[in-house]
């Protein structure tokens, strides 16, 4: 009986171990420790003309993200607010109140229900309209229309950059910030 319990547990165990070591890891949509002073002081270093930073994010992160961008406001010295979603109605009212900020960016963290590929869509086509860029710690929002996407890989931070829009919007980006990331549309 014992031995068909250990021989139970073993085969358990290497099943489990077998599922962890061969398994894909699922990909973060808003990448985790990349904190909003990190964001903010790569937006100061590639865009320093701005002046203010909204950060849009699920209502769930507010007070979290809050937290962080009291830091940021400190290192960074550039103006921050955050608008947290509870519904994709949302949206409507923070575009119109962002539209009446000048010199502003906007950062947006993705999520799969509340902030999605179509928010971040519906986003950038109404800010386009004032010409405010839009960043995004989604990989692939640059083909969306982003300025940028900001993305954790191996503890680094890799920026994604639509010149596209940079032009459109007539943005200054550091030559040494171009040369640091990966230019997604030009």
């Amino acid at each position: 009986m014992i031995k068909k319990i250990s021989l139970t547990l073993l085969l358990t165990s290497l099943c489990l171990l077998t599922f962890l070591l061969f398994s894909e890891p699922k990909p973060e949509i808003a990448p985790d420790p990349q904190s909003m002073t990190q964001v903010a002081y790569i937006i100061k270093k590639g865009i320093p003309s701005i002046k203010n930073i909204v950060i849009i994010c699920k209502n769930k992160d507010k007070d979290n993200i809050i937290k962080q961008t009291r830091t940021a406001q400190l290192v960074t010295k550039k103006s921050m607010s955050v608008l947290p979603i509870k519904n994709r109605t949302d949206l409507i009212s923070h575009v119109i109140k962002i539209k009446k900020i000048k010199n502003v960016i906007v950062v947006v963290i993705p999520d799969k229900r509340v902030i999605s590929k179509d928010s971040v869509k519906f986003l950038v086509q109404k800010l386009n309209e004032n010409k405010i860029p839009l960043v995004s710690l989604r990989d692939k929002d640059t083909y969306q229309g982003a300025l940028l996407c900001l993305i954790q890989d191996a503890g680094k931070v890799k920026k994604h950059i639509n010149l596209i829009t940079a032009n459109q919007f007539k943005i200054k980006l550091t030559p040494d910030f171009i040369k640091d990331s990966i230019i997604d549309l030009e």
